[in-house]
C-alpha cells in the first residue's frame, strides 16, 4: 500500500483496523508521545466519531492496532530506536556483570581449592578444638607430623593404616567384584534348587501343618515367590506372605530397633574397657517365633507338586505354626520373643532405649537389632552366655578379639587393633553404590567436601530433569546412610536433603563435590582410643545463624564425645527462625542438652555413670541457659525452657567457649 487513503478505500469503514489520515491537530509525534506515555493504541477523531461516542484517549480500544511499516518518518521513529538501544545496551552490561561475578566466583573457588590442597596435602592433621580441648583432626595420605610438633593424641578421624598406600579412586576390579556377582542373572536351574533348599527348611523350622480347605476358616493370606542372589554368588528363594495394611487396620506393628545415633555406645563401652566383642545373627529368625493368631496360606505350587507324584491330596492350605516372613507382625513378634531370651539370661532392658541391654553380674553389654546382636564383655563370660543362648535362639555367633581383626556390624566395617583401639568405617561398597548411580565411576577425588560462598543464578536454580531427579534422590539416601561415620561430610550431606523434593543444577554440581570427596577420603574414619576416663559426657553445640538463604532458618550441629572418644554428631535444621545468633544458638543448646541426655542415660543403664558438660560458643545463649523465663526474648518457646530448670537441678553443667 502506498498510504492510508489507499488502504481506507479497499475495504469498507466499518471493517478498516487501519488510522485514517491524521486529523488536524493531530498525527505521529502526539501518538508517539502517548506510547511513551504507556497507553495503549492509536485513536484519531474521524473513526471514534464514526464507531460511537467519544473516549477518553488511550482506553477505548482493548486489541492492538496494527500500523503500517512506514507510517511513521524516520526522524520521528529515532526516539523510539534511542529508547529501544538504551534497553539493549542495559541488558548487554547486566549479562557482562553476571560473567564477570561467575568468573570471578571461579576464581575465588579455585585459590580456595589450591589454598586447602596445600594445607592438608603432606601437612600436619588440621586440629578441631573446641576453646582448649581438642574434638578432633583431619588426616590426609600423607599427613605426618612436622619435626618437633606434637602428635595428635585424642584424634578423631584418621586414615586406615593398612589402606595408606593404597590408591583413591577404586581402579582395581575386585572391588567391584561384588556387584558384577549380584547384577548376574538367576538361572532356572538356581531358582529351583533355591526353592527345594527353602522348602526343605520351612519343613525343618515345622512352620506349618497341613489340613484340608473345607478346614481352612480364618485368616487366609496370599503369598509369593522372592529371588535375590546373595554376594558370595548363591541365590536365595524366600516364599512370603503378602499382607497388606488396606486389608486390616492394626496398631501393634511397631518394631524397636537401633539408630544410627546409638551405634557406637557398644564400640565405646567395649574400647574403654578392653572387652572382647560379640556378633550374632539369628537364623530365618521369624520361623522360631510361635504364631499367636489363627493363620491359613496358600501352598507353593512347587510343593504341591511332589504331594501330587507321592500319590496325596493336593487340595489343602498350610495353617501356619509359626510367624512369617511378610506378615506385618512378625518383627515386632521376633524382637519380643528375643528380648525374652535374652531377659532370662539375667539382663535388665533400657527403658529410655528398649535395644539396649545389660547384664551387671557378668558386666555384658549388648543392642538388638531385629535379628542381629552385638555386644561387648569379658571373654569368659561373654563365651557362657553365647552358650546359653543357643539353646534358646538358633543363631551363628562369633567373638571378635584385638590383635587387628576386622569384622562388621549393620554394613559398618570395625577394626579392633592390637594397641586396644578401634577404628569404625562405613562400608566403601556405599560410596561405589553412589558412584555408579551418578556415573562417576572414573572421577578424581578433591579435597573439601563442599566450597564456601557461591552466586545464585537462572542456570544453577533451573530443575533437572526427572531422570536426573530420581539419581539425585537416591545418591542423597545413599549418603544419608553413611553420614554418621563420616562427621567431616555430615553437614554438606544435610545441605543436599533440602533439594529432595525439586532437585536443581546447582544441587546436582554440590552432589558430585560431595562424592568426589568421599571417594578421595574412602578410607577415612572414627577412631576410639583406649586412653582417656569415661568420667565426662561433653556435648559441643555451634549454630549457623539463618544459614539458608531461601527460609532464613538456622542449622545446628553437635559433637558429644566421652573420654577423648566421639559418641556421635549430627546436622540438622532448625525449625523456629531465629531473630538473633545469641536465640540460634540457644536453640541448638537445647537440642544438644535434649541428646546428651538421651546418652547420659542409656549409658548410666550399661553401669557409666557421667556427667554432662554442654559447650556453646555465645555468651549470651548461655545468659539464657542461666536466667529463669523468656526474659526479654519474649517469642522464646515454652518447650526450651526446661533446660533452665535443668540446669538449676545440676542435671548438666553449661559452659561458653570460643568457637
Amino acid at each position: 500500500m502506498a498510504n492510508g487513503g489507499d488502504a481506507e478505500r479497499s475495504q469498507p469503514a466499518s471493517a478498516s483496523r487501519v488510522p485514517k489520515p491524521w486529523a488536524a491537530g493531530g498525527g505521529p509525534a502526539e501518538d508517539l508521545q502517548r506510547i511513551r506515555e504507556g497507553k495503549r493504541g492509536v485513536v484519531h477523531e474521524e473513526e471514534v466519531e464514526e464507531e460511537g461516542p467519544k473516549k477518553p484517549r488511550g482506553l477505548e480500544e482493548e486489541e492492538p492496532v496494527v500500523l503500517e511499516r512506514n507510517i511513521f518518518s524516520e526522524k520521528e521513529m529515532e526516539p523510539v530506536r534511542d529508547v529501544e538501544a538504551e534497553r539493549q545496551r542495559k541488558r548487554e552490561g547486566l549479562e557482562a556483570k553476571d560473567r564477570a561475578e561467575v568468573e570471578k566466583n571461579v576464581k575465588r573457588w579455585k585459590k580456595q581449592t589450591e589454598e586447602v590442597e596445600a594445607r592438608f596435602e603432606g601437612g600436619p592433621p588440621k586440629k578441631l578444638k573446641a576453646g582448649e580441648q581438642t574434638i578432633g583432626a583431619l588426616f590426609s595420605p600423607a599427613a605426618l607430623p612436622e619435626e618437633g610438633e606434637e602428635e595428635l593424641k585424642d584424634n578423631d578421624l584418621e586414615i586406615d593404616e593398612d589402606e595408606e598406600n593404597k590408591s583413591f579412586y577404586y581402579p582395581e576390579e575386585d572391588l567391584w567384584e561384588e556387584e558384577l556377582i549380584s547384577a548376574k542373572p538367576i538361572t532356572e536351574e538356581e531358582r529351583q534348587a533355591g526353592k527345594k533348599k527353602e522348602l526343605e527348611k520351612m519343613t525343618k523350622f515345622k512352620t506349618f501343618k497341613v489340613v484340608a480347605k473345607e478346614e481352612a476358616k480364618g485368616l487366609i493370606l496370599d503369598s509369593t515367590w522372592v529371588e535375590a542372589r546373595k554376594p558370595d554368588g548363591s541365590v536365595r528363594e524366600r516364599y512370603r506372605l503378602r499382607e497388606f495394611k488396606s486389608s486390616s487396620y492394626r496398631d501393634d506393628v511397631y518394631a524397636v530397633s537401633t539408630t544410627s545415633a546409638t551405634g557406637r555406645i557398644i564400640d565405646l563401652i567395649g574400647v574403654k574397657k578392653q572387652y572382647v566383642f560379640f556378633t550374632a545373627d539369628a537364623t530365618n529368625a521369624f520361623w522360631q517365633v510361635p504364631i499367636q493368631e489363627v493363620c491359613f496360606m496358600y501352598p507353593p505350587k512347587e510343593w504341591l507338586a511332589e504331594e501330587k507324584s507321592a500319590g496325596r491330596s493336593t487340595d489343602v492350605m498350610w495353617q501356619l505354626r509359626t510367624e512369617w516372613y511378610g506378615r506385618r507382625v512378625a518383627g515386632t513378634r521376633w524382637v519380643e520373643f528375643a528380648a525374652g531370651k535374652i531377659t532370662k539370661q539375667g539382663f535388665k532392658r533400657c527403658e529410655i532405649a528398649p535395644w539396649f541391654f545389660y547384664n551387671a553380674a557378668s558386666d555384658i553389654s549388648l543392642e538388638l537389632h531385629m535379628d542381629d546382636i552385638y555386644g561387648c564383655g569379658p571373654k569368659e563370660k561373654v563365651e557362657s552366655f553365647l552358650a546359653e543362648l543357643h539353646k534358646e535362639i538358633l543363631m551363628k555367633s562369633e567373638i571378635h578379639e584385638a590383635g587387628g581383626e576386622e569384622f562388621s556390624h549393620l554394613k559398618k566395617k570395625r577394626t579392633y587393633k592390637e594397641d586396644g583401639s578401634m577404628l569404625i568405617q562405613a562400608d566403601s561398597k556405599h560410596i561405589k553404590e553412589v558412584q555408579k548411580i551418578l556415573g562417576m565411576e572414573e572421577a578424581k577425588g578433591c579435597p573439601t567436601p563442599a566450597v564456601a560462598g557461591g552466586s545464585s543464578t537462572d542456570l544453577l536454580d533451573q530443575e533437572v530433569s526427572e531422570e536426573e531427579a530420581s539419581r539425585f534422590k537416591s545418591a542423597v539416601g545413599v549418603l544419608m546412610y553413611i553420614s554418621p561415620e563420616r562427621p567431616d561430610a555430615q553437614y554438606a550431606i544435610r545441605e543436599l536433603t533440602k533439594f529432595l523434593k525439586k532437585p536443581t543444577v546447582g544441587s546436582m554440581h554440590a552432589l558430585s563435590r560431595v562424592v568426589r570427596y568421599l571417594i578421595k577420603t574412602a578410607n577415612y574414619g572414627i577412631k576410639f582410643e583406649q586412653e582417656g576416663e569415661c568420667e565426662v559426657l561433653d556435648c559441643f553445640s555451634d549454630t549457623d545463624w539463618a544459614s539458608c538463604k531461601r527460609t532464613r532458618k538456622s542449622t545446628a550441629c553437635g559433637v558429644f564425645r566421652v573420654g577423648g572418644c566421639t559418641l556421635a554428631t549430627y546436622s540438622r535444621g532448625l525449625a523456629t527462625i531465629s531473630l538473633s545468633s545469641g536465640e540460634a544458638e540457644f536453640n541448638g543448646g537445647v537440642v544438644a542438652c535434649c541428646e546428651g541426655l538421651f546418652y547420659q542415660q542409656i549409658l548410666a543403664h550399661l553401669g557409666v555413670n557421667v556427667k554432662m558438660r554442654v559447650h556453646v560458643d555465645s555468651s549470651a545463649a548461655r545468659g539464657v541457659f542461666q536466667r529463669q523465663g523468656a526474659g526479654r526474648i519474649r517469642h522464646l518457646e515454652v518447650k526450651s525452657l526446661w533446660v533452665q530448670e535443668a540446669l538449676r537441678q545440676s542435671k548438666f553443667f553449661a559452659c561458653c567457649e570460643d568457637a
